[in-house]
């Protein structure tokens, strides 16, 4: 595999501009997607931006997710009732005091994996501690640090974080969770009025009923 230098080196001999850039656009961004999210499962058109970093390869994160730069899921621990925080005491170190095995204490490093729900939203700086749920549709602030669970649409911030408010109203929520847009075959979602909500949820239910409604006619055709 070609370094990513390279390939962006590469893409000077290409000779039309406009499709040069297009190019090397790209190209960086299948690098970013391939190496920010090695440690982790990321769903369907979801990135990361640079320094982005995962503790647990358990960490799931869903479809259609923005992640920025400098985004932590689930940091290390360290233990605070120890002599010292430092891994020293309970790992094998490159560095320090080499402990021997049967001096080192015993501490699970390794905390519940974070789960980022669809369409969610994450700024810049920001950190998801263990074990938190992001909800489908929820926005994190920028240089927030989340240290509970995230209602779906939410909008948190702050250190803690905390809600700021919500994207919409109780009953378009409530009509996204069920319709689940983000599922749905991007030949279905292309001409949908994606700048007017509540108009989109009526599409969306029509969507969702000629489906269920083929589903139905599929299973009485089977039956016969």
């Amino acid at each position: 595999m070609f370094p990513l230098f390279l390939k962006r080196f590469l893409c000077n001999f290409i000779p039309v501009r406009s499709v040069r850039k297009r190019v090397r656009k790209r190209i960086v961004f299948a690098h970013y997607i391939k190496i920010r999210t090695r440690k982790c499962k990321f769903g369907y058109a979801s990135y990361a931006g640079s320094g982005f970093g995962v503790s647990n390869k358990e960490t799931t994160v869903g479809k259609y997710c923005s992640i920025a730069r400098n985004v932590w899921l689930g940091p290390s621990q360290h233990p605070i009732s120890f002599l010292s925080t430092h891994p020293v005491l309970y790992l094998d170190m490159p560095y320090g005091p080499n402990l021997p095995p049967e001096c080192r204490c015993k501490f699970e490093r390794e905390k519940p994996p974070c789960h980022i729900g669809n369409d969610v939203w994450i700024g810049i700086n920001s950190v998801i501690m263990d074990g938190v749920t992001v909800g489908d549709g929820a926005i994190v602030a920028s240089g927030s640090i989340v240290t509970k669970d995230v209602p779906p649409y939410a909008i948190v911030g702050g250190v803690p974080a905390k809600i700021i408010r919500y994207r919409f109203s109780p009953d378009i929520i409530e009509a996204l969770l069920e319709l689940r847009w983000w599922d749905l075959p991007i030949e279905k979602l292309k001409n949908l009025p994606f700048d007017d909500v509540p108009r989109c949820v009526e599409e969306l239910r029509k969507i969702r009923a000629a489906e269920a409604a083929s589903g139905a006619s599929d299973t009485a055709s089977a039956a016969k």
